[in-house]
Order: structure tokens, then sequence, then C-alpha cells
């Protein structure tokens, strides 16, 4: 548990910028991916070990472009969003282990 505490308050400082002010936009998608991310002691993601499966958005990032902007841009949002969320784990999970 103190490992997983520990985890969780490194992410939060890798997410909150210098002016504090963006955080709680990124705060879901965050917890999103810490609980669909392979953890190195259970080898499994958290959201398998609780409910017996892996969720999946409805929408994939890597699809096609749409022809509505505002779609475009959430894309774009999620996608930056996700990217920022697993460097953030990954870089939490070597300061911890050094």
């Amino acid at each position: 548990m103190e490992h997983v505490n520990q985890e969780l308050n490194q992410l939060l400082h890798l997410f909150v910028n210098k002016w504090q002010n963006d955080w709680y936009n990124l705060l879901s998608i965050m917890e999103f991916q810490h609980n669909n991310h392979v953890h190195s002691t259970t080898q499994q993601p958290l959201f398998l070990l609780d409910t017996g499966q892996i969720p999946h958005m409805d929408f994939e990032l890597s699809q096609n472009p749409s022809s509505l902007e505002t779609i475009n841009e959430f894309m774009k949002r999620m996608k930056s969003a996700t990217e920022k969320a697993k460097s953030a784990i990954c870089k939490a999970q070597e300061d911890i282990t050094q």
C-alpha cells in the first residue's frame, strides 16, 4: 500500500503544473490510466483484477479524423492527456524503484 501511495503522490506532482491551475482537468484521465496500467507487482491492470475485464473507451485514439472539429479537438486532448498519464506513471515507477 505504501508503494501505491508513493506512486500516486508522484503522479499528482507530475500532473500539477507550476501554476497549479490545470491538474483537475486531467485527474480523471490519470485515474483511468492508473487503473488500466499493468502494475509491476501483479503484472495485471487494476481494472482486470477488480472487474475481470479491461475497459475500453468508445473510440480509438488512432482512428481517422472526424468531419466534426469538436470531436477532433476532444481526441487531441484525450490523446495528449493519455500520453501524459502514461509518461507520469512510468516516471513515478522509475523514481520509486531507485
